[in-house]
């Protein structure tokens, strides 16, 4: 380049943006069914316009069977409870910059530019829980324990990953 002429580079760093609202609400039924809803909407400036805010449900419940007349007299279980919940979380953890689509221009003499297209519709990453489980407490408490079954979906993933990587033919 002739001496008279300066290429100039710069680079803002995209400040991130989040704003919640959350509510929930507990029901106790004379300690015996307990019952829980939850709601949290979230916004996010690194999502398209069109889905800036995700709507996150969750719902739990317990049954405390040891607290039932028919387990009163009972003096081998001291706790007995079984519980089941459902949720959905939202992932919005990923650089502000990868939202937008990278157009990379390349320019006579192998110069590149790249530039950031806005893509209104891209949104929440949405992880759907299920789990189910019983806690126990027997021989005046001696021994105590919990099983659970819990499961995990992704949908809508930000960012396709491979988890595992295939074995040899």
């Amino acid at each position: 380049a002739p001496p008279n002429e300066r290429t100039m580079f710069s680079f803002a760093d995209p400040i991130a943006e989040l704003q919640s609202y959350f509510g929930r609400a507990n029901v106790n039924l004379r300690d015996k069914y307990l019952l829980t809803a939850t709601l949290r909407i979230d916004g996010s400036n690194k999502f398209g316009s069109n889905n800036r805010y995700g709507y996150f449900p969750s719902f739990a419940g317990a049954w405390n069977i040891h607290s039932e007349d028919f387990l009163s007299g009972n003096r081998t279980i001291s706790n007995l409870k079984l519980r089941a919940g459902w949720g959905q979380t939202g992932n919005q953890e990923f650089p502000s910059v990868s939202a937008p689509l990278r157009v990379v221009n390349i320019g006579q003499g192998g110069s590149q530019s790249v530039n950031n297209h806005e893509n209104p519709d891209i949104k929440w990453e949405t992880n759907t829980l299920f789990n189910v489980g019983l806690d126990f407490s027997v021989f005046n408490s001696r021994l105590t324990g919990s099983l659970d079954y819990y499961n995990r979906e992704t949908t809508d993933p930000i960012f396709h990953q491979v988890v595992t990587q295939p074995g040899p033919p």
